[in-house]
């Protein structure tokens, strides 16, 4: 008897070739003839998963239902995705160069550094920006080199450069508890320790640093729950990481993820690939136990991801799991939800002119709308 699939979980396959965890095309094509193509490949843009869906299609050598003009939007994605990131890593070698002659400690992070590691072709994963991090002191002299390249700062973003369409995020805490300083309790190591714990990796000859691999699907783990998991490329980056795993590296995993405290956001994220990747995962291994068990809540929230493509908005209070307890994790919601006025103004920025009591009833009205927006 077939199993039922969700379009989710369909989604989601269309990654496991590319990550050697072989798919049955047979049966993978016989339910993506059952899909509406438009509302599909919509989908797979939204969610950072059509070059992976194209290169699938266009690995199989046949298109299996999906129209010539779906493939054309595919392959025009897949295409600019390939060169945006082309043009970035030209960038990134050239920020390198000043750099290393500097002596700058920079870790890549997020995409960048998935690039090198994970995904070979540039026209599979989609980057918005490149993420660099640097410790505090270091800040400035990184800045002075983007600045001498004719990056230009953004006064409404203070760690925002940008030249051409290459735009740098920088970063001076792994987690931006400059930004939202209750992100600070999220992890039960320093930052600084992450750092030092940092690797050396080539760039186009130039050399550059990245988190560990267990530090990487860490932060990757954290990142995915702080954006509400609502992106499937998010899970895909942590499959194709520990994909080819053995069991010392799980655990390893199991080890660091305690060091961090995030064993519960750990178990989050395994549970919700394998569930909607379909494969399996040495849950045991990683998390050191048999089993994972869910309260209700959290099961109720993993659940409405897979049904609904996003967690409900309360998730944070339940998901987000510090050493520090309850009160750091309810500091966490009020500041992620209400944070200081300067941060209000770059999410309204359109409204320079308004008040902070305006802007916090601005955010008010913003937030009480969107559980209405994701049912639409």
């Amino acid at each position: 008897m077939t199993i039922p699939i969700t379009e989710q979980q369909l989604l989601a396959q269309t990654a496991l070739p590319y990550f050697g965890k072989g798919n049955d095309d047979r049966a993978f094509f016989q339910r993506l003839a059952q899909v509406d193509p438009e509302r599909f490949v919509d989908d797979a843009m939204r969610q950072g998963m059509a070059g992976l869906l194209y290169r699938r299609l266009l690995c199989a050598k046949a298109r299996h239902g999906i129209p010539d003009v779906q493939m054309t939007r595919l392959r025009r994605i897949y295409l600019a995705t390939a060169a945006g990131n082309v043009s970035r890593i030209l960038d990134l070698t050239e920020i390198l160069t000043g750099t290393n002659k500097a002596e700058i400690p920079v870790v890549i992070l997020k995409g960048m550094r998935l690039m090198e590691s994970v995904y070979t072709d540039p026209g599979l994963r989609p980057m918005e920006d490149m993420d660099l991090w640097v410790m505090p002191d270091q800040f400035h002299r990184l800045t002075e080199a983007l600045e001498d390249l004719g990056y230009q700062n953004n006064p409404l973003y203070p760690k925002t450069f940008k030249k051409g369409k290459t735009v740098i995020d920088i970063r001076t805490h792994l987690l931006d508890a400059d930004r939202i300083q209750a992100r600070g309790e999220l992890m039960g190591i320093g930052h600084d320790a992450v750092f030092q714990a940092s690797i050396p990796i080539p760039i186009n000859g130039f050399m550059a640093r990245g988190l560990t691999d267990t530090d990487q699907v860490l932060f990757l783990c954290i990142h995915a729950l702080k954006h509400d998991m609502s992106r499937m490329i998010w899970l895909a980056d942590i499959l194709g990481v520990v994909g080819p795993w053995g069991e010392a590296q799980w655990q390893d995993l199991n080890k660091r993820a305690a060091m961090w405290g995030q064993e519960k956001a750990l178990a989050y994220l395994l549970y919700l690939i394998q569930r909607l990747f379909r494969v399996k995962l040495p849950l045991e291994v990683a998390m050191g136990k048999s089993e994972v068990a869910f309260g209700a809540l959290e099961g109720f929230a993993l659940r409405q991801r897979i049904r609904k493509k996003a967690l409900p908005p309360w998730s944070p209070l339940v998901l987000f799991s510090t050493k520090k307890g309850l009160r750091s994790r309810l500091q966490y919601v009020l500041e992620t939800l209400f944070p200081r006025p300067e941060i209000l103004r770059q999410v309204f920025h359109q409204y320079p002119e308004h008040q902070t009591p305006a802007l916090y009833l601005l955010r008010a009205v913003q937030l009480l709308s969107m559980p209405f927006a994701r049912r639409h």
